[in-house]
């Protein structure tokens, strides 16, 4: 079991990166695209917008399965993990834990694995950054960016 949660751990953190990338490679790709010189006019104007909703779903929505299929994975690989140590400390194979004074045996803690939390997580994130892309908060972000770079360095 410990070998199997081992394995899976290193497909989690592979995924992560492989998905990071593909985000990362979208976004540059639609700055790209925006700011090439087929979409802006003889004055320096943007012909078609940069960043929409429709052009963040259409570049987001290849990714959607890989993100389920993450999300997935990275519910087995928490479910495992936990069995894993259990079934460590159950054989006294676990890491040794520090002998805690009688009052902290006592008390009963709520058993949320940080796996857990973890997923929890990761998945509200997930959900933010898709309420703000339908939201067109890349716009948004995108102008303020704008603004405050041509302020600074006083063309604005």
């Amino acid at each position: 079991m410990q070998k199997i949660s081992r394995l899976l751990k290193i497909i989690t953190a592979a995924a992560t990166l492989l998905l990071v990338i593909y985000l990362g490679w979208s976004c540059i790709d639609v700055y790209l695209v925006g700011n090439s010189a087929a979409n802006m006019a003889d004055g320096g104007v943007h012909i078609a917008p940069v960043f929409t909703r429709e052009i963040a779903a259409e570049r987001l929505s290849p990714l959607l399965p890989w993100v389920l299929g993450y999300a997935v994975l990275v519910a087995v690989t928490s479910v495992i993990q936990t069995a894993a140590k259990e079934q460590g400390a159950a054989s006294g194979k676990g890491r040794p834990h520090a002998a805690r004074p009688a009052e902290y045996k006592k008390m009963d803690a709520p058993k949320i694995s940080l796996s857990a939390l973890r997923l929890c997580l990761a998945v509200a994130a997930v959900l933010l950054v898709l309420m703000g892309v339908a939201n067109g908060g890349a716009g948004d972000v995108l102008i303020k960016a704008v603004n405050i770079c041509t302020e600074c360095i006083g063309l604005g």
